[in-house]
């Protein structure tokens, strides 16, 4: 393909911005210009497939879970909250990406409640792999009670349900 020179004004703290960001595989300005650019028409256009949506979210989220990762390290913590979010955020994102390939050969409403069953499964999976940290008193996170301090309003809404399931006797 022919390369079409264009010229630019950017600011000083622009340019300065720019030399030091690292791009694998980039390393002038017209090189990380050029992948800027392919990550912006990426950003823009829906993703083909599941792999290729994960991969974009991936990228779009390690930055934020790589800092989250380097102070546990430093500080010798761990979160299986933040671990269990972690993959569901990266598994949710990705499905509600694709949202906008609907089947073509399908009606409109079949695709909605396809759509809203696989929401549906992906947050009730959630809440269910976050219930289990709430098993034990103290759950493996920053803060030992971040779990089980909050399951009051949880209980009492559990037990609603429960009592709504429950058909009630008769009086003779």
């Amino acid at each position: 393909m022919k390369s079409v020179p264009i010229s630019v004004r950017i600011s000083p703290t622009e340019a300065e911005f720019l030399a030091q960001l690292k791009i694998p595989d980039a390393i002038t300005p017209s090189d990380k210009l050029r992948a800027i650019i392919t990550d912006a028409r990426k950003r823009t256009e829906s993703p083909q497939s599941y792999t290729e949506a994960s991969t974009m979210i991936h990228n779009w989220l390690s930055p934020i879970f790589e800092n989250v990762h380097e102070a546990e390290i430093t500080t010798g913590q761990y979160s299986a909250l933040v671990a269990i979010t972690k993959e569901w955020l990266q598994e949710f994102l990705t499905y509600t990406s694709l949202a906008g390939s609907f089947e073509n050969n399908t009606s409109a409403q079949q695709n909605l409640e396809s759509f809203e069953q696989g929401v549906a499964e992906r947050t009730l999976r959630l809440s269910e792999n976050l219930l289990q940290l709430a098993l034990t008193k103290e759950s493996r996170c920053y803060q030992a009670d971040v779990i089980s301090s909050r399951l009051q309003p949880i209980q009492e809404i559990a037990k609603l349900i429960l009592e709504l399931d429950t058909p009630t006797k008769e009086i003779s």
